[in-house]
């Protein structure tokens, strides 16, 4: 299980360590469960809250260029990746 905010503003509601901690999950496991952050901004960012928490991961560019895209997130049935035709662009 991934969750990971990107670009994104946090009020000033959110945890100075960022997420609820999920019991056991450590700080960053490829492939596996994964609670993490990329460039976000605001009140409730908060650098030093994030650094002492044992849950929340601020990726490296290289570690978020993996997540950058749908196309490289998303897998078919088959476990291709690129399933973004259900996505809904807009108009």
């Amino acid at each position: 299980m991934r969750s990971i905010f990107a670009y994104t503003y946090l009020d000033a509601s959110i945890l100075s360590t960022g997420f609820i901690d999920w019991s056991g999950t450590p700080r960053y496991t490829p492939n596996l469960t994964l609670q993490a952050e990329y460039k976000n901004y605001g009140p409730g960012y908060n650098a030093t809250g994030r650094a002492i928490s044992k849950f929340d991961v601020q990726l490296t560019e290289s570690q978020w260029d993996v997540y950058s895209s749908p196309v490289k997130v998303f897998q078919d049935p088959e476990g291709a990746f690129g399933d973004v035709g259900w996505i809904d662009r807009g108009v």
